[in-house]
């Protein structure tokens, strides 16, 4: 669904992360980096306006997805960002071993 609204669950054996082109389109038109705040109008600016939201969707997958030098990509950092906001919350579904 073009609307599905951010959705992230486990679906078999799979974490599943789910967001529908629309949404995505709609939330980039909103930001700061598409619509800055301008002093001088005293007003928020549209800089950008997303015209084609699948096409605008596919190059995110491939931003997010592209490999660095080192073979980390975004995607790859932002989960590794979350394994640590897991421990930092005492995941249950973990072994949390002594220092060895």
């Amino acid at each position: 669904m073009k609307d599905q609204p951010l959705e992230v669950s486990i679906v078999e054996d799979e974490l599943v992360i789910r967001i529908g082109i629309d949404v995505v389109a709609f939330a980039a038109n909103e930001s700061d980096d598409f619509k800055p705040y301008n002093p001088d109008a005293e007003d928020w600016v549209q800089k950008f306006k997303v015209k084609d939201a699948l096409e605008f969707s596919k190059d995110i997958k491939r931003a997010m997805l592209a490999e660095g030098e080192d073979g980390s990509s975004h995607l790859s950092r932002f989960l590794d960002k979350m394994n640590v906001a897991a421990l930092n919350d005492r995941s249950t579904g973990v072994e949390y071993l002594e220092d060895q």
